[in-house]
């Protein structure tokens, strides 16, 4: 194990910021946070301690993987977020390979995600039979538990992601030229009646008005969504460009809306405030869209929506912990680690 910390002066700590280094010469890939430590899974497991020590990669996966998710038990998901492969791993072999739709694939995220459902079961949902038919089933065997049929809505999914505890998964993804949307779905509705997965779900499409930008969970049934810039919709009720609404689902209503500073870009959960990381990282109030907090000197990229094909750079690695409210980003073998007051 060897030790990579940059000077902690004025050039390393700007608003809170620490920036470690991976052994030199590695590039992050992927980055995620595990016991303490933030790991490169799909560039081998190379791995940075706050402390400052590094511990090379140890493997070669043999394909382009930039991406990871980490499963409750363990199990992790490595996939091209621009590709057509992914693969499920424990922390030594593959478990086996996963593939999705070809069509348009080189232009939006993978749509990817894992959970522990209500019961205990571990679950995976992914589109393998076309880019609009989700299906969810067991992680590690990949028994199917339900599937979207070729009568499922025209959307292409993406970016999904499961509720606290399992119970909803969204796909934040797009239509048309693209339009960003929003769909809920009730995953013990689905596990009953797969054909909830071919239907519009539980975010009616009339309370938003225009194109979504990001999405996430501020917990079990609160979804924060936001708008893209445009031509403000003066409806009652609807969700307007540039704006930011936290959507209950025991409700089923808008419990607030706020005019936006700026645009989000893709948003994560930091406890009950907001992750914004157009350009640079800014923390958010999400009842009232004002910033918090930033850090005008991390570069997190320009990514507005599940299309990201056109960007000029790829968005960098991101690993966010919301329990412990910190979060990193990673440029080449260079990663920010922020902890927020």
């Amino acid at each position: 194990m060897h030790s990579s910390v940059t000077d902690p002066g004025p050039s390393s700590r700007q608003a809170g910021a620490v920036h470690l280094r991976f052994e030199r010469g590695h590039k992050a890939r992927s980055l995620a946070w595990l016991e303490g430590s933030l790991v490169d899974l799909a560039g081998g497991h190379a791995t940075v301690g706050l402390d400052g020590s590094t511990m090379p990669a140890t493997r070669d996966w043999g394909f382009d993987f930039d991406r990871a998710l980490v499963a409750p038990s363990g199990l992790r998901v490595l996939y091209s977020s621009l590709g057509t492969k992914a693969l499920v791993t424990n922390a030594h072999y593959p478990v086996r390979e996963l593939n999705r739709s070809y069509y348009k694939a080189n232009a939006f995220e993978y749509p990817i995600a894992v959970t522990e459902l209500p019961g205990g079961q571990e679950a995976l949902a992914h589109c393998p039979e076309g880019y609009y038919r989700i299906a969810l089933e067991t992680l590690a065997r990949g028994e199917p538990l339900c599937a979207a049929s070729s009568r499922a809505a025209d959307v292409f999914h993406s970016r999904l992601c499961f509720s606290p505890g399992g119970r909803y998964l969204l796909s934040a993804g797009w239509v048309g030229s693209p339009v960003g949307v929003a769909m809920v779905f009730d995953t013990s509705n689905a596990l009953e009646d797969s054909s909830h997965l071919d239907g519009p779900g539980l975010l009616p499409r009339s309370a938003i008005g225009g194109s979504v930008e990001a999405a996430c969970w501020l917990g079990p049934d609160l979804l924060a969504v936001s708008m893209s810039p445009g031509r403000p919709v003066h409806e009652e009720g609807v969700l307007s460009p540039g704006q930011l609404g936290l959507w209950s689902f025991d409700e089923g209503a808008w419990v607030s809306v706020a005019r936006l500073e700026q645009r989000t870009g893709t948003m994560h959960a930091m406890r009950s405030q907001l992750l914004c990381l157009f350009s640079h990282p800014r923390l958010v109030d999400a009842a009232s869209g004002r910033t918090l907090q930033e850090w005008k000197d991390i570069d997190s990229g320009t990514q507005d929506g599940s299309v990201i094909w056109q960007l000029r750079e790829p968005p960098p690695p991101v690993a966010v912990d919301s329990d412990h409210r910190r979060f990193a980003i990673a440029r080449g073998d260079t990663v920010a680690v922020v902890e927020v007051d």
